[in-house]
C-alpha cells in the first residue's frame, strides 16, 4: 500500500508582514536576546523561532553569540527592512514616531498625555493606509497585490493600537497598585483632557 504524504512549506506560515514588522520594531533600538523578544512579543517559542530563522535567511536580522548569550540584530541596510520600517514605498509618508518613555517616571497628567500621544501616532498611520487603499482602488491599472500588502500593514497597525491601549492600561493599573500613580489625580487629568477635547469639538 502506497502512502501519500503531503509536505508543507513551513516558511509560508512564518512570513506575515505585520508580524515581521513587530520583530523589526523591537530590534530598532538595539540588539535583543531571544528571551527579551519572547517577553515583549508574547508569542509562542516555536513561532518566534521560526520567524527569526526566516528573517535570518532573508538577511533582515543577524544572529550573533556573545559569550553564552545569543543576540539578534536588525540589519538596517537590508532593502526589506528599509521598506517596512522607513516606508520607502509610500509617498512622503513617514509619520511613524517612536518615543521611548520611562512610564514609571511620569506623573498622572504626563502618563495620560503619553498614552494618548502613542495612540494618536498609530491612528494617523491607520488613516494614511486607508487613504492609500482608496487611492489605489481608484486606479484600475494598479496591481491588487499592493492593496493586499497595505491591508497586511493595516492589520498590523490595528493590532498595535490594541496592544498600546492594553499595555498602557496594565501599566497604569500596576502603578496605582504600587502607589506610583494616584487614581484621584488620574481622574482629574482625564476630566481636564476631556474638557479640552469637548472645547476643540465645539470650535469646529
Amino acid at each position: 500500500m502506497l502512502l501519500m504524504v503531503k509536505v508543507y512549506d513551513r516558511t509560508r506560515w512564518n512570513n506575515n508582514p505585520k508580524l515581521e514588522v513587530k520583530i523589526f520594531r523591537r530590534l530598532e533600538d538595539g540588539s535583543k536576546t531571544f528571551g527579551q523578544l519572547l517577553e515583549t512579543l508574547g508569542w509562542g517559542t516555536q513561532t518566534l523561532t521560526n520567524y527569526l530563522k526566516n528573517l535570518g535567511d532573508k538577511g533582515c536580522i543577524e544572529r550573533k553569540k556573545r559569550g553564552r548569550i545569543v543576540f539578534y540584530t536588525l540589519i538596517q541596510s537590508n532593502a526589506d527592512v528599509r521598506q517596512m520600517l522607513g516606508w520607502d514605498w509610500l509617498p512622503s509618508a513617514d509619520v511613524r514616531i517612536h518615543k521611548r518613555v520611562e512610564l514609571d517616571k511620569l506623573n498622572e497628567e504626563q502618563f495620560i498625555a503619553s498614552w494618548l500621544n502613542s495612540i494618536k501616532f498609530t491612528f494617523l498611520n491607520i488613516i494614511q493606509i486607508y487613504m492609500l487603499i482608496g487611492k489605489k482602488t481608484k486606479e484600475p491599472d494598479k496591481e491588487t497585490k499592493s492593496i493586499t500588502t497595505m491591508r497586511n500593514f493595516l492589520e498590523g497597525y490595528v493590532s498595535d493600537l490594541a496592544d498600546t491601549i492594553t499595555f498602557n492600561g496594565e501599566v497604569m493599573a500596576k502603578e496605582i497598585k504600587l502607589g506610583i500613580l494616584n487614581p484621584e489625580r488620574i481622574w482629574e487629568a482625564r476630566n481636564k483632557l476631556l474638557k479640552q477635547i469637548k472645547n476643540e469639538i465645539m470650535s469646529f
